[in-house]
């Protein structure tokens, strides 16, 4: 199949050594690899192409001058791929080897041309940490261990799309940032094409956090997906969804009488406020400075 892959980066030195040789090992093999390194301040580029040496397909190391964000490291990986279907893998996520072919079967073969998009499961690699614990609980970016049609969205951390999908959504939203592009994607196509879910497709996840890196990931995905305007009244509407998603967060963990994950929520929920008005202040200072 003809299927280019690309993988956005953002100082992803440290992981490129367990991610890259899963992706050399995939038993269905790309045509290309595609390393978006997204204004990296480490050595991912320079690594890249170290181990792209050992690569069975042309790997190819794309350089953006500045952190553009992850949604626009997608649009690069979109633009530069040349294959009819692009296949996109986190940097931070090691597939296992029939990872690529479990997302082709389900594009392949008598009625399946109405798939469009197909996502695979992740699984978190760590869950000891409070920070790594709190994220399975309630960031986990899978739809669990039954296959499924026209789920919400997809989860961006892998997923294999027909290029025409991408395009006619207008590709990623860079007001996203770095989170919630892939839930605004697949919302401008999901009623017009099928989506598909498939924990055939597994990988893991090699991220570890803090209490306080995954609250602010968290805050992230709700804030830059929402797209209000940074204003006062923009800011108001984000403290209430801000304290919306507390309660059921908080709602769960007494749920699962987890104490732990519960001071990890109502740490979320104090610096998701205080992130809603830093962003406002931020908003004013820029404007000040531009009057």
């Amino acid at each position: 199949m003809d299927i280019s892959l690309y993988l956005p980066c953002f100082n992803a030195e440290p992981f490129l050594e367990r991610v890259l040789p899963a992706v050399f090992a995939q038993i269905l093999l790309p045509r290309e690899i595609l390393i978006i390194d997204d204004g990296s301040t480490d050595k991912t580029a320079e690594m890249a192409r170290t181990l792209g040496a050992w690569s069975p397909v042309p790997l190819r190391v794309v350089s953006h001058g500045e952190n553009l964000g992850l949604a626009e490291a997608r649009n690069t990986g979109l633009r530069e791929s040349a294959g009819a279907l692009v296949a996109s893998l986190d940097a931070d996520v090691v597939a296992e080897p029939d990872w690529l072919a479990a997302l082709a079967a389900e594009m392949d073969g008598p009625g399946r041309e109405v798939v469009w998009g197909v996502g695979g499961e992740l699984i978190e690699g760590h869950r000891i940490a409070p920070g790594d614990r709190w994220r399975d609980a309630h960031m986990r970016q899978s739809w669990g261990p039954v296959r499924r049609e026209k789920p919400p969205f997809l989860f961006g951390s892998n997923t294999l799309f027909r290029r025409a999908a991408l395009t006619e959504a207008g590709g990623y939203d860079p007001r996203c940032r770095t989170n919630a592009e892939d839930v605004k994607l697949c919302e401008k196509i999901r009623d017009r094409c099928t989506l598909v879910y498939t924990p055939a497709a597994r990988c893991t996840h090699l991220r570890q956090d803090t209490a306080l890196s995954v609250a602010r990931t968290c805050w992230k995905w709700h804030y830059f997906g929402s797209y209000a305007p940074v204003d006062l009244a923009g800011t108001l509407a984000a403290n209430l969804r801000d304290l919306k998603k507390a309660l059921r967060l908080l709602a769960k963990d007494f749920q699962d009488r987890d104490p732990g994950n519960a001071l990890v929520s109502l740490l979320f929920l104090a610096g998701a406020l205080f992130w809603d008005w830093r962003e406002l202040a931020r908003a004013c200072s820029a404007q000040r400075r531009g009057a």
